[in-house]
């Protein structure tokens, strides 16, 4: 597939793979989009049945409820819904199914929510809430992976010049990595939703893996939630009044906030990386590390003849923790990068154990103000 190897798609894939969910929409100047699927719908697909009610309408209701809360409490986002009437997307169930993730996939959102009603012939004690994310079985990964590559493929542009071997490779390295980023933004958004219906007094029963096909074909993290068993008749009066929609579309929207919270966390952290990673600190009181004073002892890790970004990944786990000092040579200048400043040689003999299990050749070396004796 070497559309998929576009040279805008390829650089950009390649190197914000592992947080590009965090971030999508986040730069962009249009909202960002959430897709809420009230499950089932119209005459061929009413879902559940139960003393009169159908699970199309129950979802539906919860649907728009939840899509007035967002609405208010996060105008910045733009809810879309699959359906907002009783209509089904297709006569054909599994076309159905497929156009209702297609509107998430062809609106690039950040997240998608199915809501459905939950029941079991036969069994009335059967209760409670499940979030259910997409299963780890083969036909799952098989499927959900060609919804990525013909995503990929129509957001492809001008090829650039590789063997099929090469193109082929990086192809799978892409999509089984946005596999992996979505499957972490399942759980947490699972988890989420779970634990906000607790705290709204609902029985949780917790994060599920289920190859239902809708979540199958979503490019992007998605979640199919069972509100309630409306083959339990103490649900199926919750999740019908007025008030038990509310509480239901009241945790999810709470939980919408929080992962929209989470996602930008996630994408302030990575400009900060990224920015950061691109200044050279002036001097070495931007980056001083143990006890602020003029002159003592110090523990040298590297030296160049050519100044290195603090924040370089050379220093491991001591990036931002080191500081550059002068060396003191007639011939050349040197730069110094060492860590912490101590009054006494003790003290940064003891500090220098632990330096030294990332970085064996790191000794002790005097300084005075910003360089090296």
């Amino acid at each position: 597939m070497r559309n998929l190897i576009a040279s805008v798609v390829l650089s950009f894939s390649l190197i914000c793979c592992i947080n590009a969910h965090a971030r999508e929409n986040v730069a962009q100047p249009e909202k960002r989009v959430i897709v809420i699927d009230p499950g089932h719908g119209g005459v061929k697909y009413p879902g559940a049945t139960y003393k009169g009610y159908k699970e199309k309408d129950i979802n539906l209701q919860v649907a728009l409820k939840l899509k007035s809360l967002l609405n208010k409490r996060l105008p910045s986002l733009d809810v879309v819904m699959t359906r907002s009437e009783d209509k089904q997307l297709d006569a054909d169930k599994n076309a159905d199914l497929r156009k209702r993730a297609a509107a998430a996939n062809d609106r690039n959102a950040v997240f998608f929510i199915s809501i459905h009603a939950n029941a079991v012939d036969g069994n009335t004690s059967a209760c409670g809430t499940e979030t259910h994310i997409l299963g780890e079985d083969e036909r799952s990964k098989a499927t959900n992976y060609n919804a990525i590559k013909r995503c990929s493929d129509e957001e492809a542009g001008e090829l650039i010049d590789m063997s099929d071997e090469t193109v082929a490779a990086l192809e799978r390295a892409i999509i089984e990595s946005r596999q992996m980023v979505n499957g972490a933004y399942n759980r947490a958004l699972a988890n989420i939703i779970e634990r906000n219906y607790a705290e709204a007094g609902m029985k949780s029963r917790g994060l599920r893996q289920s190859p239902w096909a809708v979540l199958r074909n979503i490019t992007m993290p998605g979640v199919l939630t069972e509100i309630g068993y409306m083959s339990n008749a103490r649900d199926l009066a919750f999740i019908t009044s007025d008030k038990g929609q509310l509480s239901i579309a009241e945790a999810i929207c709470k939980s919408v906030e929080e992962y929209i919270k989470l996602l930008d966390k996630l994408n302030a952290a990575q400009s900060t990386s990224s920015s950061q990673s691109d200044e050279q600190p002036e001097s070495a009181t931007q980056a001083d590390a143990g006890e602020d004073i003029g002159s003592g002892y110090t523990i040298q890790l590297l030296s160049s003849s050519k100044k290195v970004s603090l924040y370089d990944r050379e220093f491991k786990s001591y990036r931002n923790r080191v500081m550059m000092l002068n060396g003191r040579s007639a011939q050349r200048i040197s730069y110094k990068y060492c860590f912490g400043r101590y009054s006494s040689k003790a003290d940064a003999k003891r500090a220098l154990k632990e330096v030294r299990e990332e970085f064996p050749d790191a000794y002790i070396v005097e300084f005075d103000g910003d360089g090296i004796r």
